[in-house]
């Protein structure tokens, strides 16, 4: 009896040794679960221009990273293909090879909700130029500004140097430029682990105190470049090996002619915590999310039932946790953050109490002077002035 012939699989993947790893730890555990008869060749990319077409000699099938190789050259070659990606192809779905997508939705969503869970109000992205090529950070971008634009915060952009290795002296002192022009404190989302590793170190340089004056989350940062991080930075993880595993099963399919899907979308795996304290108190999810929207609503004058409605839970259940939590209403954290809000106007002695009562939310002038004499026993004009002597009386 002749031994069953062994498939020769070819994997195509990036750079990264750390992020291939854990893929073909992926496609080994397939192997192994049902018992394939696969010889996997790792196989070296051919000088930049070059087709992959000859490479279909050489192997029965292919994993293969598609961000960063053509594989349509291959499958017009007649190999089997398998792609596995970060960002979605521009070719139709009937034009392309059958792929492995990470799920940049989700990845992105975890991320946002790290920042809300941890106070944030100020959003800010750093990206990568279009011209880099990296479609995956720019779909990350626009998820991001997509869901701050939905909770009304506006987002500062910034797309950084080109290239996967910028040029550190010019891409650092643009970057604290940048850094220095965002109002603090902010919340900032790097797209991708370069972007994450220039940040901390811009942050760093710059002496500013990451979880109080800049929060940041990344995306597959390294761990061993999180502990090394110079400031606490927190990311969400590509789940790499599973991303691998269903390449496995998409390839074992393919060569068996039963494969019926040509898309698989792999979630994110768990957010990976930054390993200095922030600081920050810690409460229920939708709490956080409440406390968010009455951030950047507050002034427009919102009520209970429309932050209950934001976070999907009817307003009791919402005033129940608010009072267990916070020790007070959802009226009250309302009216606390426009009263603070009213005071740092006051403090500046620019503003006029009109001007103050419209911009913090108050229907009027009088309700302004109601809510200071019940919670701080005096008039807005009296507060002021005592803030303003004391500030004087310190620096004379």
């Amino acid at each position: 009896m002749e031994p069953t012939k062994r498939s020769r699989i070819a994997l195509l993947l990036g750079e990264n040794e750390v992020s291939n790893s854990k893929m073909i730890t992926g496609i080994v555990e397939h192997m192994r679960q049902h018992l394939l008869n696969w010889n996997l060749l790792l196989t070296s990319a051919p000088a930049d221009g070059e087709s992959l077409a000859p490479l279909a000699r050489h192997a029965d099938a292919f994993i293969v990273n598609s961000d960063v190789h053509d594989v349509e050259s291959l499958r017009a070659g007649g190999a089997t293909v398998i792609g596995v990606a970060l960002g979605r192809s521009a070719l139709p779905v009937e034009h392309r090879a059958p792929t492995v997508f990470a799920d940049n939705v989700a990845l992105v969503r975890k991320a946002y909700d790290y920042l809300i869970s941890h106070g944030a109000a100020r959003f800010a992205v750093l990206s990568a130029p279009a011209a880099e090529g990296r479609c995956w950070v720019r779909e990350r971008e626009e998820e991001f500004i997509a869901l701050a634009r939905r909770d009304r915060a506006d987002v500062s952009v910034f797309q950084g140097e080109q290239g996967s290795q910028p040029v550190f002296g010019v891409a650092m002192t643009r970057l604290i430029g940048w850094l220095d022009g965002l109002p603090k404190p902010v919340a900032i989302f790097a797209a991708d682990e370069i972007r994450a590793r220039l940040l901390t170190q811009a942050c760093a340089l710059a002496g500013y105190d990451a979880g109080s004056q800049v929060l940041i989350v990344g995306i597959d940062s390294d761990p061993l470049a999180q502990d090394l991080s110079p400031v606490p930075l927190a990311s969400v993880m590509l789940d790499r090996q599973e991303m691998g595993r269903r390449a496995a099963q998409m390839l074992h399919r393919a060569l068996e002619r039963r494969l019926q899907v040509q898309e698989e979308w792999v979630a994110p795996l768990e957010l990976a915590q930054a390993p200095h304290k922030t600081g920050a108190p810690s409460y229920h999810p939708q709490v956080m999310r409440a406390l968010h929207f009455i951030r950047l609503n507050a002034r427009r004058g919102i009520k209970a039932e429309q932050v209950a409605y934001y976070v999907r839970m009817s307003r009791s259940a919402l005033e129940a946790r608010f009072k267990r939590e916070l020790g007070r209403s959802v009226h009250d954290e309302i009216l606390r953050f426009k009263l603070e809000e009213a005071k740092q106007m006051l403090r500046s002695g620019a503003a006029s109490m009109p001007e103050v009562a419209v911009n913090c939310g108050f229907t009027s002038v009088q309700y302004l002077y109601t809510v200071f004499g019940r919670e701080l026993g005096c008039t807005p004009r009296v507060w002021q002035d005592r803030i303003l002597k004391q500030g004087a009386l310190a620096a004379a």
